[in-house]
């Protein structure tokens, strides 16, 4: 399968911390956030508009998803919830602000 021209689009608008990744067989925009947790972005192929999820995952001790938000219709929707997923789970000299 082709990569989707949204998934091109979304990488080129959120810029090289994310990247493309196969994940569960589906490519999806992925950021490592360096600190346990990261960041996947779901989606791409489908035809409805207001069907782009994001998934916050731990990765380190219990591998599990922490946040997920759904629907996301829009490239500029995405980016802000991705910089407040980022503001609330990157910070690596603590961990989360909040636990999940």
């Amino acid at each position: 399968m082709a990569i989707s021209r949204r998934l091109i689009a979304a990488l080129d608008f959120l810029g090289t911390d994310y990247c493309m990744r196969v994940i569960d067989g589906c490519e999806c925009v992925y950021r490592d956030l360096g600190n346990g947790y990261d960041i996947e972005v779901c989606g791409f192929y489908c035809r409805r508009r207001n069907n782009i999820d994001i998934h916050v995952w731990q990765t380190e001790g219990a591998i599990r998803i922490v946040e997920s938000v759904f629907g996301i219709a829009s490239l500029p929707e995405l980016k802000s919830k991705l910089d407040c997923l980022v503001a609330i789970y990157g910070r690596a000299e603590d961990g989360p602000i909040h636990q999940v």
